[in-house]
């Protein structure tokens, strides 16, 4: 099962996800040098899923499928201590993952938490 799920297909919507995320100039396209990044985002997701899977049960507490800024913003709190972090740094995170709609899917967050 484990195989499988590693060796899966990415939907449409994970594929868009991936490309803006990978795409430096938010064009929503990804250019060869960024081939790897976009590889790389979509094989952590892959491997770190039932975690990624497990978090959103948490903190994705309205079932969007994405954390809107609150519960992100939430999710970093519990990661530092429980002390929320600044308006402009969960902003800074949103920026670099370019996130659509000033959220975070579930493909975007393992970058996001290496970010942070």
């Amino acid at each position: 099962p484990d195989d499988q799920k590693r060796s899966r297909r990415p939907t449409d919507d994970e594929v868009k996800c991936i490309i803006r995320t990978a795409a430096a100039q938010n064009n929503d396209a990804v250019n060869i040098c960024e081939i790897d990044n976009a590889i790389y985002l979509w094989r952590s997701y892959l491997r770190n899923q039932d975690i990624v899977d497990a978090l959103f049960f948490v903190y994705d507490t309205k079932q969007k499928a994405f954390l809107d800024f609150h519960d992100f913003k939430r999710y970093l709190a519990d990661l530092n201590g429980g002390l929320d972090p600044q308006d402009v740094d969960v902003n800074a995170i949103l920026d670099a993952v370019h996130s659509n709609e000033r959220s975070i899917e579930k493909i975007q967050l393992t970058l996001a938490t290496t970010l942070w």
